[in-house]
């Protein structure tokens, strides 16, 4: 059976119909899509890395920032009277919105929390009966 695949070769060669490559180019050949895998497996690890990279450095907590230089309100001691109830805290639009009960009557103190400092204070006096 092996002999009639070599006959059959031989005259495949013989037409001119058989692709045989020298070792010559077959070497030249094998060579370059060496070195194109190479290179292309390459990028693929450089580009994989970077995006590790990327996705690591978008992942870290950011630090909060305070706008134009204002010191930190979180610094800001608040001392309320004796007997006084804070009722509701609030946050909105950059304030802090505190409701309180003492002793006087009812009472809403608005602070800024960019920089600590009181925006509004509304007083309401407590019924006499």
């Amino acid at each position: 059976m092996s002999g009639s695949s070599d006959r059959d070769m031989n005259e495949d060669v013989a037409r001119g119909s058989a692709q045989v490559n020298p070792p010559a180019e077959r070497g030249a050949l094998h060579t370059f899509a060496v070195t194109l895998v190479v290179v292309l497996s390459t990028l693929i690890v450089i580009g994989i890395g970077l995006l590790i990279y990327g996705f690591l450095r978008h992942s870290q907590p950011v630090k909060p920032s305070l706008a134009h230089g204002a010191s930190p309100a979180a610094t800001r001691n608040l001392t309320l009277p004796a007997q006084t109830v804070i009722k509701t805290v609030r946050v909105a639009q950059n304030r802090l919105v505190l409701a309180l009960k003492t002793k006087q009557g009812q009472e809403v103190d608005i602070f800024s929390l960019r920089d600590g400092r009181l925006v509004a204070r509304i007083m309401a006096p407590a019924a006499t009966p």
